[in-house]
């Protein structure tokens, strides 16, 4: 609705938000794909450290016999450098997610009211026309704060599945079937 509002008060703020949206969209879905690669490879370094750690602790008479304590230290503690390299990594990509629009927004803003530069219309319009924008960023922020949800939801969903092995493409049904029956 205030998207229709913002095409009767101004149309060339209209099609600009729309292409504002499309590049977030675009930009925003190259980070989540990006952030879901670091997500998966911090889950694989995650249990490679757990592995490193529990298979040391079961080999602690033979690595102290064999004097090798210091090896086992420096190769857990390049595995740690690694990790927290990985969770540094998607923690600035989450935040670049986050920030994205408010940047490229403060960007558009500044060049739109550069010296020389005219909005045209009235004082009112403007107003209006800023109202009806933040209506349709405070909608778009709850939007996305639903998606990151479902997304968390569904790599829990995705983690459980493999605790259990079941396979990522098949989901249990909360209704048995005539056979489990």
């Amino acid at each position: 609705v205030a998207m229709a509002v913002l095409h009767q008060f101004s149309p060339g703020f209209f099609w600009g938000l729309l292409a504002f949206l499309a590049l977030c969209t675009l930009v925003i879905g190259a980070l989540l794909r990006q952030l879901v690669r670091l997500n998966v490879a911090g889950t694989a370094l995650s249990r490679e450290l757990n592995t490193a750690f529990i298979e040391s602790l079961n080999s602690l008479r033979s690595i102290r016999a064999l004097a090798g304590e210091r090896v086992v230290g420096d190769s857990y503690a390049d595995q740690i450098g690694r990790y927290t390299r990985q969770l540094l990594r998607a923690e600035a990509l989450k935040a670049a997610i986050r920030s994205f629009p408010a940047v490229l927004l403060l960007l558009c803003a500044a060049w739109l009211t550069r010296p020389g530069a005219t909005l045209g219309g009235t004082e009112a319009g403007l107003f209006a026309v800023t109202v009806i924008v933040i209506r349709v960023f405070s909608s778009l922020g709850q939007m996305i704060a639903a998606g990151m949800l479902l997304l968390t939801d569904l790599r829990a969903f995705h983690d459980i599945g493999a605790i259990i092995d079941l396979p990522a493409d098949e989901t249990p049904s909360p209704i048995p079937s005539a056979h489990h029956v």
